[in-house]
């Protein structure tokens, strides 16, 4: 059975336009220090929520005094263990609140369309409940957060 090609990341328009709405996040988006060079290491289905969270850091960093506002940008954004995590160069409380929030919400969203994850049982205590791609193996395999119609569709192959 062919294996599905896992990731397929934000595509350049959707990277772009992140970059280009929310300039405060993102202004350190191409520094060699940063992962973030890399792209969003984000599947489509999360675009809205990491458009949400980003227009809601971005505004907290338009809010601070101009001599702050450089220290604050987004070092890495991807998916870690199923889950949203948005990386900071420095963070306040409510940042902290907005990304925890944000990766709580990921793991009830498919990585691939964004629809409802169905909660079940995981099968390993990283991987928080809901529908995993592949179910089973060994711990070195990228894992997916899905849908039942992309687990499915993996699951054939697709």
């Amino acid at each position: 059975m062919k294996r599905p090609s896992l990731p397929h990341w934000f595509s350049w328009a959707q990277d772009h336009a992140l970059v280009t709405k929310f300039p405060l996040l993102y202004s350190q988006r191409h520094r060699l220090e940063t992962s973030l060079r890399y792209g969003f290491q984000v599947q489509p289905g999360w675009y809205d929520l990491v458009l949400r969270t980003s227009e809601a850091i971005d505004r907290i960093i338009a809010e601070m005094p101009v001599s702050e506002q450089p220290h604050f940008f987004a070092t890495q954004v991807r998916t870690k263990y199923t889950s949203l995590l948005i990386e900071m160069s420095e963070t306040t409380p409510m940042m902290e609140r907005i990304i925890a929030h944000a990766a709580e919400v990921s793991t009830r969203l498919c990585e691939s369309c964004g629809a409802h994850v169905p909660p079940q049982a995981s099968p390993n205590a990283l991987y928080p409940p809901g529908l995993v791609y592949p179910p089973h193996g060994n711990d070195r395999e990228w894992r997916t957060r899905v849908c039942t119609d992309h687990f499915n569709l993996y699951s054939r192959g697709y």
